[in-house]
């Protein structure tokens, strides 16, 4: 299980779009995969859905239960990619 957060303070540096084709990249070299939204606009699980309909997305609205639920959500696949 490993956990991987694409995290930075500033707006639109690519944090989505670098989670994104990370899981899949991921994804696509035969692992299992979940892509933890957590960032406001949730625009990153919108668009894996649409590309890579096989990756799970989970939006995690709540910023005071995020690194609670990150380690569960990573105990049924390879890879969670946070963003």
């Amino acid at each position: 299980m490993t956990i991987i957060a694409v995290a930075n303070s500033k707006g639109g540096v690519g944090k989505s779009t670098t989670a994104v084709h990370l899981a899949a990249w991921l994804y696509e070299q035969g692992h299992s995969v979940t892509l933890a939204d957590c960032d406001t606009q949730q625009s990153s699980s919108e668009w894996i859905r649409e590309a890579m309909p096989g990756i799970k997305a989970v939006r995690l609205d709540n910023p005071g239960h995020i690194l609670n639920e990150l380690p569960n959500l990573a105990q049924d696949v390879d890879y969670v990619v946070a963003d």
